[in-house]
């Protein structure tokens, strides 16, 4: 008898713990710190994030623009 529930407890155990559990993923925050220029790989950086961000995988917390700025690189 004893080896009877001891075999269901561990089955409801198994069960249990096998559940699928629900996963809680949070938008990770993004800033986007650019050149944009001549190049357009930037551009499709851009777009890349605002598609994560419609999908709710990114939270999309600003774009800085670099280029003007005397310590960025010249072209």
């Amino acid at each position: 008898m004893f080896k009877y529930i001891a075999i269901i407890l561990i089955t409801v155990s198994l069960f249990c713990s096998c559940a699928q559990q629900k996963e809680t993923t949070s938008a990770i925050p993004v800033i986007l710190d650019t050149d944009v220029g001549n190049d357009i790989d930037d551009v499709l950086a851009m777009q890349m994030l605002l598609n994560y961000e419609k999908k709710g995988k990114i939270d999309l917390l600003g774009i800085t623009i670099s280029k003007c700025n005397p310590y960025s690189l010249e072209y």
